[in-house]
């Protein structure tokens, strides 16, 4: 991703991803890209109906492959 990155002039970076992984992939991408100049933004797509509720995937059978498979 970094060598990625060194081939363009970049200063700004839009991560876009679930709304599960969104705290653990902004930090990533940080950690990664710390020592170039470039900011770094991250937005989720929208939690839909065929997603667990954030707060309680956990607790449901079809939760589990939705998300912790993920991870």
């Amino acid at each position: 991703m970094a060598a990625e990155i060194d081939t363009r002039p970049l200063k700004t970076l839009l991560i876009v991803t679930s709304a599960y992984h969104t705290r653990r992939a902004l930090r990533t991408f940080e950690k990664s890209l710390a020592a170039k100049d470039i900011s770094v933004g991250i937005e989720h797509a929208p939690v839909g109906d065929g997603s667990p509720a954030p707060g309680f995937w956990w607790l449901t059978l079809r939760g589990w492959p939705m998300v912790a498979a993920n991870m």
